[in-house]
């Protein structure tokens, strides 16, 4: 199990030695509208499909036009996660994995402003042109936290290339779907050709994550509080949260839960403000964090 958490962002790409390549969908900054998450189904993640144009390639960067919300983001962060491609949607295993935090975006106001993200420790080297998909999910410090995220008009390219993970019907769903037309998030994803820059063994850095834990939110939180997460395999999956002492106060959930997304709720109305730590565990994994009741 490898667990790879990057906080270096930068703006610029500097690729050199090989040539790197803008993998878009978006109709030429041609937008149409935005979508917001998470919303009332407690939908949190975004994804894009994307498709190489040639064999042995090494995704290093993307590229995210955020919207601003009228002014009402919040400051959400985001989690960004790698995963190969099953019949349209993103597969159970997790390529690598980083976090970006809020002070690091810029949300779009009347003009597109391009969040450019390098992803500097991932290694990820494909050695043919297989489809892969970049997903963002919504990380809260606040229930005013949101991520809205720009889509094409539809209109000049319509396709099933990007999708929300869809809490209620706990599936990905295509936004096609959803509107009937071929929407497509404004993410690209930034690849480097040159097969003769890769040692051979490189094609074998690629290990899937088998748990996938989201920051829980909002935090702090003054009542209901959410505890997304991803397993890559079917799994018993238990939840629970001690106080600040570490004694076992009360469950959150303990059951079976199959390969995907999921959203765990904590009711604490009944609970007194303070720290409190949430314990996630499964068969072979086992992790902690901190989350404050307020009132």
């Amino acid at each position: 199990m490898r667990f790879i958490f990057c906080f270096l962002i930068v703006f610029s790409f500097s690729l050199c030695n090989s040539v790197a390549e803008v993998i878009s969908y978006n109709d030429n900054d041609v937008v149409e509208d935005f979508l917001v998450l998470p919303n009332e189904e407690r939908d949190h993640s975004f994804n894009v499909r994307f498709t190489p144009a040639e064999g042995q390639f090494e995704l290093t960067g993307m590229q995210i036009a955020l919207f601003d919300n009228y002014g009402d983001a919040g400051s959400p962060g985001m989690r960004i996660s790698i995963a190969s491609s099953e019949n349209g949607h993103p597969a159970s295993e997790l390529l690598d994995s980083m976090d970006v935090s809020s002070d690091n975006l810029v949300m779009s106001g009347e003009e597109i402003t391009w969040n450019e993200i390098s992803f500097p420790e991932f290694d990820l080297i494909f050695d043919r042109p297989d489809d892969f998909h970049i997903i963002v999910n919504v990380i809260q410090n606040d229930e005013s936290d949101t991520l809205a995220v720009f889509v094409d008009s539809g209109e000049f390219q319509p396709s099933n290339r990007s999708g929300i993970w869809s809490s209620a019907e706990r599936q990905w769903v295509h936004l096609i779907d959803l509107y009937g037309m071929g929407h497509n998030f404004l993410i690209r994803a930034v690849v480097r050709y040159g097969a003769e820059d890769y040692a051979p063994n490189e094609t074998e850095v690629l290990q899937p994550f088998d748990v996938f834990l989201n920051s829980c939110y909002p935090n702090p939180f003054n009542s209901t509080l959410n505890v997304p997460f991803y397993i890559s395999k079917s799994d018993h999956v238990t939840i629970g949260i001690f106080d600040i002492n570490g004694v076992y106060i009360s469950p959150v959930v303990s059951d079976n839960f199959q390969t995907g997304f999921h959203n765990a709720v904590w009711e604490a109305e009944d609970f007194t403000a303070g720290v409190y730590f949430v314990k996630f565990t499964t068969a072979d994994f086992t992790t902690t964090g901190k989350v404050v009741l307020i009132k």
